[in-house]
Parts: C-alpha cells; structure tokens; sequence
C-alpha cells in the first residue's frame, strides 16, 4: 500500500493566561479575527485554534488559547536582528 499523505507542519501559539487582562484579551481577539479573514502570500493565517478539552467544564477555568497557523521557516524577529543584509523578498 502506499504510504500515508504527509500531514502539513504547523505553528502553535500559545497565548497564556489569555483573559487576566482585559486590555490584551481585546488585542488577542482582534488579532484572531484579522488572521482569519486576512488571506495574503504575506501574512501568516489561522488555520485552527484548540479548543478546551473536555476537562474544561466551566469558563472561567479556560485560560490559555492555542492558535494554529501555517510553519514559517523563521520569524521576523530571527529576521531583523541578523547580521544578514535585508533583501527585497526580506522587506516584502
């Protein structure tokens, strides 16, 4: 038989204690909705969030929010702070 298809390779991020602040539950929320509907070569999109598993039984015991998006080979982070000159594809 041939060989199962390769699952793609993705990126989670977790954003702890996601609602103790209300300042950055509003800035979490809002970069979820823009992700979603944001489809562009140049920006990363969500392609699934992790919900509560079934322990979770009320929601004040739902802390942490996973957010599932494609793997890049680097951030912007790694990017800026090289030693690398920046190109154009990098500027892009």
């Amino acid at each position: 038989p041939p060989p199962p298809p390769r699952r793609p390779q993705v990126a989670i991020k977790k954003v702890p204690n996601a609602f103790a602040d209300e300042i950055d539950a509003k800035r979490i929320l809002r970069e979820i909705k823009l992700l979603r509907v944001l489809k562009h070569e140049n920006v990363v999109s969500i392609t699934d969030m992790v919900r509560p598993g079934p322990e979770i039984t009320r929601v004040d015991d739902y802390n942490d929010v996973y957010i599932v998006s494609e793997l890049m080979e680097t951030d912007l982070h790694r990017i800026i702070y090289s030693k690398q000159d920046l190109t154009s594809d990098h500027r892009q």
